[in-house]
């Protein structure tokens, strides 16, 4: 089945000084397999992708929760407005400086933004496939593809669909990790061939990610980080040079963004870690309730405990007869734990699976030097190195919910390349890499299928049609979305209306006019202090809003408030109870208030 061939597999990687040693061979495939095995993966991942494509069609997003500020903050850039000093914003600012330029040339339309999501999710996808084909077969790489479609690209996991690549509540977050995964693509090229032009797009790659979230920065960083460690102490002129590019890239940015904003974007990107946030950041990292937390992280260890030993029991080679039911049940184990007994938390103990796998790879190659790994070592530390310092943001939770959508797909690629490559070492009887191989791929098709279900009972829920000049989505039929943006578009596009605390996505989609505060929101995170009220105050004063939606909707589990108006934007909260009154309620706990008339 398998062969040595020099001419096809190449020599090894590159040492500390960029020789190429001679090393150790891999054993791939005849190429007549290889290659009617990457059409099957190419198959698999693309009919998975066109079909997650048809089903979620339209149904992404939400215009209440996040969604307006990705919407609308693009268009008040392109009508001239400044981001950080016009513009609230406390993230980099390639996002929204794309999507604006992508509102130029296709018009201000949410299916602009929705192609453009579509796009992200694709090269995302190639991304990761890539990067796992280098170490593991095309059809265990397309299972890594297939389960971060499912969980990742077009996951609906609850009914606000804002995690998501299509539609997310963030395209800082999806741009950014899709720009990682492709800058630690060609560092692990680079790591191969030693050329300094693959190392220099890499790091050009990684200064565009240093424009997006810090999550995504943090993890293409320590990737770089762990491969400038194997090249120390002299990594040379060439490779200085090379990160030099992407230096570079975020200081201009950052500079351009910092002249035009009159220096505010460095106090908006401070303000990201204010108070009002730190609810909201301590829950989503998991540390909140830290006893649930290590519960969940214990069912982890256990599930994968079973797993792993599973596929080890399974690639024993020259092992005696064993029993059929035996087998039967193992290979069920592999995909029935994390399609349907751990589930979500399937992943909660990643970040001390990939610390483990990063200790691993470094003790291996202290004992077997250049040679470790296929002399490939320093490609499996840098991946190894990328999925880990991707997950201190969800660090106990971990996994494919909320935040981890986009947080967790490198290690999804971490899996294949675990099990297939590194379990097939150690002592004990020989085991099979191709069984291995299978057994990675059956957890990422249970992974995949978890997804699956719960989003199909999301995304195949009967849904209404919202059509607007602006914006052509199926949204919840019971949600305010349904009944009030067809209210606000009877009204002139010259009226300022206001949505408190969320909901701006609705004000674009009738097409009227937001305040000129420079907010997205009026939630904690944003409205977390007297002086940042009190210059939204000023600001209305000045041009008070002819329509305020008041969204009510019970939001203490996400951001530890009990409410706008009850515990936090109190001041504010007064100021529209004397002066608003409601004039129309609608479903989803939300009221339009209109200003009172005088006497």
């Amino acid at each position: 089945m398998y062969r040595f061939d020099e001419r096809v597999f190449g020599r090894g990687s590159v040492s500390l000084d960029g020789a190429r040693p001679v090393v150790p061979l891999e054993v791939r495939t005849r190429p007549e397999a290889m290659s009617a095995a990457s059409f099957v993966a190419s198959l698999l991942v693309s009919t998975a992708f066109l079909g997650w494509t048809w089903l979620t069609w339209r149904r992404m997003g939400s215009l209440i929760v996040d969604g307006g500020k990705e919407l609308d903050v693009p268009r008040r850039l392109l009508d001239g407005a400044v981001l950080y000093r016009d513009v609230f914003w406390n993230w980099g600012p390639l996002a929204p400086w794309v999507n604006a330029g992508l509102y130029r040339l296709f018009g201000v339309h949410s299916d602009t933004l929705m192609w453009a999501g579509l796009v992200s999710a694709a090269l995302a996808c190639l991304g990761l496939y890539l990067l796992a084909r280098r170490f593991v077969g095309p059809l265990t790489a397309a299972w890594v593809a297939v389960a971060f479609l499912a969980v990742s690209a077009f996951a609906q996991r609850i009914p606000i669909a804002i995690f998501n690549f299509v539609a997310p509540f963030s395209f800082s977050a999806t741009y950014g990790i899709t720009l990682a995964i492709w800058s630690v693509l060609l560092l692990v090229h680079h790591a191969r061939s030693g050329k300094p032009t693959t190392l220099a797009a890499s790091a050009v790659l990684a200064g565009l990610v240093a424009l997006t979230k810090l999550e995504t920065t943090f993890a293409v960083v320590v990737a770089h980080g762990a491969f400038l460690i194997t090249v120390l102490p002299r990594p040379g002129r060439r490779r200085v040079l090379a990160w030099g590019c992407g230096v570079a890239v975020a200081g201009v940015a950052y500079l351009v963004a910092a002249r035009a904003s009159q220096g505010e974007v460095w106090r908006s990107l401070l303000e990201l870690l204010n108070g009002g946030s730190r609810f909201y950041i301590l829950n989503s990292m998991g540390v909140r309730e830290l006893g649930f937390s290590v519960l969940q992280l214990l069912a982890s260890l256990l599930g994968w405990a079973a797993v792993l030993l599973a596929a080890r029991w399974l690639a024993q080679e020259h092992a005696g007869p064993r029993d059929r039911r035996l087998v039967a049940l193992a290979w069920i184990a592999l995909f029935v734990v994390p399609a349907v007994i751990v589930r979500e938390k399937f992943f909660r103990a990643a970040p001390l699976l990939l610390a483990a796998g990063v200790v691993w790879i470094l003790l291996t190659r202290k004992r077997e030097g250049e040679a470790a790994l296929g002399g490939r070592w320093r490609e499996h530390l840098v991946v190894w190195a990328f999925a880990l310092g991707a997950l201190p943001r969800i660090l106990l939770r971990s996994g494919v919910d909320h935040y981890g959508f986009y947080l967790l797909p490198p290690t999804l690629a971490c899996v294949a390349i675990g099990m297939t490559c590194h379990l097939v070492t150690g002592s004990g009887s020989p085991r099979s890499r191709r069984i291995l191989a299978i057994a990675a791929s059956t957890v990422l098709a249970g992974v995949a299928v978890d997804g699956f279900k719960l989003s199909w009972m999301n995304v195949t829920r009967p849904m209404s049609e919202v059509k607007t000049a602006r914006v052509w989505r199926l949204v919840d039929p019971e949600g305010p979305e349904a009944t009030l943006i067809p209210y606000l578009s009877r009204f002139p596009s010259s009226t300022v209306c206001a949505a408190v605390p969320d909901g701006a996505g609705m004000i674009f989609a009738a097409g009227l006019t937001p305040p000129d505060d420079g907010m997205i929101a009026y939630i904690p995170m944003h409205l977390h202090d007297v002086a940042t009220e009190r210059a939204v105050l000023k600001a209305w004063e000045r041009k008070p809003p002819q329509l305020i939606v008041h969204w009510g909707k019970d939001q203490s589990e996400v951001f530890g408030y009990a409410g706008f108006g009850q515990d936090y934007g109190l001041e504010l909260a007064r100021w529209i109870f004397e002066r608003y009154e409601v004039s129309k309620e609608f479903r989803g706990w939300t009221t339009v208030l209109v200003p009172r008339e005088r006497n």
